[in-house]
């Protein structure tokens, strides 16, 4: 099949249980001219970068369940209109402990699967702070 991944959905409700990321990089989202080959004046919103530092979520394997396959991944998420103030104060830097923060609201997603290449995972949503309290467990937490 040519572009098979155009048909594929990504079940992301499924894929973000058990998940705790840390907040990398927040900067502003700017629309992007695909013909002139640039960002434009047009603001989009909040683009996030994290990484998944706690995945409790049981992955059917050959070898049986196994936990913790996507931890240190990367996941972008998009805020459509968030002010940068807002997401500032969980971005983890130096030596810093990172602030646990949940995908939540999430409107849609983008993944695209590259031969060689590491996939790409963009959500549109929003996170929040988590709930540590709420979590079932902590044994491959890096917080």
């Amino acid at each position: 099949m040519k572009m098979s991944y155009l048909f594929m959905k990504f079940d992301f409700e499924e894929f973000n249980k058990g998940k705790l990321y840390m907040v990398k990089e927040a900067r502003e989202k700017y629309a992007w001219d695909s013909k002139e080959r640039k960002e434009t004046d047009e603001y989009e919103g909040v683009q996030l970068k994290l990484e998944v530092k706690q995945d409790t979520y049981k992955y059917p394997t050959k070898d049986g369940e196994v936990e913790g396959l996507n931890l240190n991944e990367e996941v972008t998420v998009i805020v459509k209109d968030g002010n940068i103030d807002d997401y500032k104060s969980l971005v983890t830097e130096g030596f810093s402990a990172p602030i646990p923060v949940e995908i939540v609201d999430w409107k849609d997603v983008d993944y695209f699967e590259r031969k060689g290449a590491n996939s790409t995972l963009r959500v549109f949503g929003d996170v929040k702070e988590a709930n540590q309290s709420t979590t079932t467990s902590t044994t491959t937490s890096s917080f």
